[in-house]
């Protein structure tokens, strides 16, 4: 299998939509705050008065699921001239067909403008931040739209 250059990947890109870095960067700096302090104040409790271990496996599996959960929250959105659509996340890359996404959804009222965005896959779901106003992600969306018909979007109906 040839291996494709990064300049013909990058003309082959049809439409990117990239996340504000400050809203990745504020929402991972709560996570590692709200982890932080969750751990200190167990760690303390569990000193003092000693924690079953079923307990305390179960507050670590619940810590740790979250953390693999935010991780796949996608950063990054490319679409290309074929139309597939590529979700990028901390933890990966999702290749998906446009025939994959059913559905766009996002918060019907909104009072911030940066929010989390749920495509309803196929096979179950993925998440990305996005800011709503965004011209990029507007495009990305219609180029979405155009790419399949029977996608159906749910809060962003106003925007395509």
């Amino acid at each position: 299998m040839a291996k494709i250059s990064k300049a013909t990947k990058e003309a082959s890109v049809y439409n990117v939509y990239l996340a504000p870095l400050s809203f990745v960067l504020t929402f991972y700096g709560l996570l590692i705050a709200w982890t932080l302090i969750s751990v200190s104040l167990i760690g303390v409790k569990a000193i003092s008065a000693p924690w079953p271990v079923g307990q305390l496996i179960m507050i670590g599996f619940v810590i740790s699921y979250t953390w693999y959960w935010c991780l796949g929250i996608a950063y990054r959105i490319e679409i290309s001239a074929t139309g597939d659509i590529e979700l990028k996340s901390l933890r990966g890359i999702q290749h998906l067909k446009p025939t994959d996404v059913y559905a766009v959804e996002s918060p019907r009222m909104y009072l911030i403008p940066t929010v989390f965005v749920r495509f309803r896959l196929a096979r179950g779901r993925a998440y990305m931040f996005s800011k709503i106003n965004s011209v990029d992600l507007s495009k990305v969306f219609r180029v979405m739209h155009e790419n399949n018909k029977d996608l159906y979007f749910k809060g962003y109906a106003g925007m395509l």
